[in-house]
């Protein structure tokens, strides 16, 4: 029995991982982001018992979320 050859992912390979993950985060049914403002828009949010604090969400830039995962920042960056 043979073991098959295993190929590790290239720095690209990993690039186009995330940009494949960040664009389909956009779509992602859990992310608040993506349902919040549904029902915030929604004709029956009065009606409902369901209290939604003031809330806000930010989309960030892929390169943003790629610094931010990367754990190469500083404190002084994140303050700017």
């Amino acid at each position: 029995m043979s073991i098959p050859n295993f190929k590790f992912p290239t720095e690209v390979d990993f690039e186009k991982m995330e940009r494949d993950e960040y664009a389909a985060a956009k779509n992602n049914k859990e992310n608040m982001s993506y349902w919040l403002p549904k029902i915030e828009t929604s004709n029956t949010r009065n009606k409902s018992s369901l209290k939604i604090p003031k809330t806000k969400t930010e989309k960030l830039d892929f390169n943003t979320i790629q610094w931010l995962r990367s754990d190469s920042y500083s404190k002084e960056a994140l303050m700017l």
